[in-house]
Formats: C-alpha cells, sequence, structure tokens
C-alpha cells in the first residue's frame, strides 16, 4: 500500500496544478491562476515562495482555510518577487 494519496495511480492531478507548479509560468498567469475554481491549483500556488504580492493578497483571503493559511506562511518567507509586467 502506498504511504499517501498523492502517490496512488488513480489520482487525478488538475493540469493547472503543473502550471501553477512551473518556474516558466509568467507572473501574470500565476495572478490569473489565483481565481481558478480548482482548490489544488490554488494551493499549488500558495505553496510557492515566489509569487507578485498581488497573487498573495488574493490567496492570503482565499475562502478555502488551507490555501489561506499556506498563502500566508509562504509569504512571509519568500525568495525575491518576479514582477508582474
Amino acid at each position: 500500500m502506498l504511504s499517501t494519496d498523492c502517490e496512488r495511480e488513480d489520482e487525478f492531478i488538475h493540469p493547472g496544478v503543473f502550471v501553477a507548479e512551473s518556474p516558466a509560468t509568467s507572473p501574470v498567469a500565476l495572478f490569473r491562476l489565483t481565481t481558478h475554481a480548482e482548490r489544488d491549483v490554488r494551493l499549488a500556488l500558495a505553496s510557492r515562495r515566489d509569487l507578485p504580492a498581488k497573487a498573495y493578497e488574493r490567496l492570503v483571503n482565499d475562502a478555502d482555510s488551507e490555501v489561506a493559511a499556506t498563502a500566508a506562511a509562504n509569504r512571509t518567507r519568500k525568495k525575491p518577487v518576479r514582477p508582474t509586467t
């Protein structure tokens, strides 16, 4: 038996999660993903430490408490912010 649900072969991972986690995703696209309908996409964003400040502002106010808490924790220990323009 596998140790976590994420390791299950039959689990579907929304493609937006891969976009949210990719270092190649532009700051504009990252900002737009902050309002994505899928919680897992927003949680993947909130887990990053290099989002534009406005993206963190949206995520810390997310209706999902785990997304909001993760964003708040990562906002305080982030890498240098990428420009939004």
